[in-house]
C-alpha cells in the first residue's frame, strides 16, 4: 500500500527549490491525490510554470501535455490536427495521438487568452473527461488539468470552465529580500529526484476516499458557508460538495484516515472567485477551521513588516536600536507560535504551517544578528 510519506518527500524536494510557495505546491499534490483541477493565479516570473514543471516531472508512466495558449491558438494545437485520410471519407477525425485528449496531466499557460470558442471545446474534456470526435465520444485519461494566468476570464459564458478549477491560488512574488537572495544564487537545474508513479497516485486515491468525517466536521463547512453568504459570496452546492475530495486528500497527507477540523483550512482555496477577495474568505475559513494559523499568519505578517522597516533604515544607530527591539518583539512571537504548535500536536493536527513558521523566525535571528548587530 502507498504511503502519505511518498507524497510528503515529493511536497519537501519542492518546497526545498521554490522559496515561497509552500501552499501552491501543496495545493498541486492534493489536486493529484483528489483528482480535481487547479488553477494558479499571479504575474509572469512568480514561478507558476516551473511548479507545474517540476511536479510533471516527477511523475512515472504519465503522458504529460503542455500549451501556452494566445488568441491566435488553434483547435489543431491542443486536440490534434483533421487526419487528412479522414477528409476523403468526408469525415472530420482529429488525430488525438499526443495531444490533449490522451494525456493524464495538462498544463495550459495563460489560459484566459485563448479565444472563448477553444476555452468552451475544453469544457467536456475537464468536466466530463469527454472528447468528442466526429462523432465519437473518447473517454480521456485525464487526471488533473493545471492552468496558470496572469487574469481571470473577463467574459461570463467563461464562468462554467472557470468554476470546474476547484482548487485555486494566488502566486505573488518572492516577498523576503533572504529568499529572493538565495533564489538568485541557486544554480541547480529545475529537476526532482523524487518519483511517484502513476499507479502510486491511483492507489493513493483510493485511501482517499476512504478518509471519514464526522457530523461535527461537516455542520463546521455549513458554517463557514454561512459566514460566507453573510459577506454576500455565495458558491454551489457542487463546489461545496466536492471540496469535501481535497479535504480528504489533505487528511491523508498528513497520515491520518479521518479529517479533522484543522484540515478544512485548505478550503480558503477552493471558496473564492476574485483574488481581491482571497484575504477575507482565508480569515473567515480560519476563524472555524484553524483560529490558530490564523494569529500565526498575522504574527509572521508583522514579523515581515518590522523586518523590512529595519533594512529600511540608514543610520546606524537607529537601526542597531531597531535590531535590538525586533529580537524582543521576535523572541515573543516565538513563544506564542511554539504555544500554538504544542497544541496543534496534542490534537495530533498538522503541525508543519508552524514548523515552518518557527524556522522562519530562526532565519530571521540569525539575519538580524549577523547584519546589524555583529561587533565592530
Amino acid at each position: 500500500m502507498v504511503q502519505p510519506s511518498r507524497f510528503q518527500s515529493l511536497q519537501t524536494e519542492m518546497e526545498g527549490r521554490l522559496f515561497e510557495r509552500r501552499e501552491e505546491i501543496e495545493g498541486l499534490i492534493l489536486a493529484v491525490l483528489s483528482r480535481q483541477h487547479i488553477l494558479l493565479v499571479g504575474p509572469k516570473g512568480a514561478a507558476k510554470s516551473m511548479m507545474i514543471r517540476m511536479l510533471a516531472g516527477s511523475i512515472q508512466g504519465a503522458h504529460y501535455f503542455e500549451r501556452l495558449l494566445t488568441r491566435f491558438t488553434l483547435p489543431d494545437e491542443l486536440f490534434g490536427p483533421v487526419s487528412i485520410s479522414a477528409l476523403k471519407q468526408d469525415r472530420f477525425s482529429r488525430i488525438t495521438r499526443g495531444y490533449l485528449p490522451e494525456a493524464h496531466f495538462a498544463f495550459l499557460d495563460e489560459l484566459w487568452k485563448a479565444n472563448s470558442s477553444i476555452l468552451n471545446s475544453l469544457l467536456a474534456i475537464i468536466n466530463e473527461r469527454l472528447f468528442y470526435n466526429d462523432g465519437e465520444v473518447i473517454q480521456c485519461p485525464l487526471e488533473t488539468m493545471m492552468g496558470a494566468s496572469a487574469e481571470l476570464p473577463q467574459e461570463e459564458a467563461l464562468s462554467a470552465l472557470y468554476d470546474r478549477f476547484l482548487l485555486r491560488y494566488r502566486v505573488e512574488y518572492i516577498a523576503e529580500d533572504g529568499h529572493l537572495l538565495e533564489m538568485m544564487a541557486d544554480t541547480r537545474p529545475p529537476v526532482l529526484t523524487t518519483r511517484i508513479t502513476l499507479d502510486e497516485i491511483h492507489a493513493a486515491r483510493e485511501a482517499v476516499a476512504a478518509v471519514e468525517f464526522d457530523r461535527p466536521l461537516l455542520e463546521s463547512i455549513a458554517k463557514i458557508r454561512r459566514n460566507l453568504e453573510g459577506e454576500g459570496l455565495t458558491l454551489s452546492d457542487r463546489r461545496y460538495k466536492e471540496s469535501l475530495s481535497i479535504i480528504r486528500a489533505k487528511a491523508w497527507l498528513q497520515g491520518r484516515t479521518y479529517a479533522v477540523e484543522d484540515d478544512l483550512a485548505v478550503l480558503a482555496n477552493v471558496l473564492w472567485d476574485d483574488p481581491a477577495s482571497e484575504p477575507m474568505v482565508r480569515g473567515l475559513v480560519l476563524d472555524v477551521a484553524n483560529p490558530h494559523d490564523k494569529r500565526a499568519r498575522e504574527i509572521m505578517d508583522a514579523l515581515q513588516v518590522a523586518l523590512t522597516n529595519l533594512q529600511g533604515l540608514d543610520d546606524q544607530r537607529d537601526r542597531t536600536m531597531a535590531a535590538v527591539e525586533f529580537l524582543s518583539k521576535l523572541r515573543t512571537a516565538k513563544a506564542e507560535l511554539q504555544g500554538f504548535r504544542e497544541r496543534l500536536r496534542r490534537r495530533e493536527a498538522d503541525e508543519s504551517q508552524l514548523v515552518f513558521f518557527l524556522g522562519e523566525t530562526d532565519r530571521y535571528e540569525a539575519q538580524v544578528k549577523r547584519q546589524y548587530l555583529v561587533s565592530e
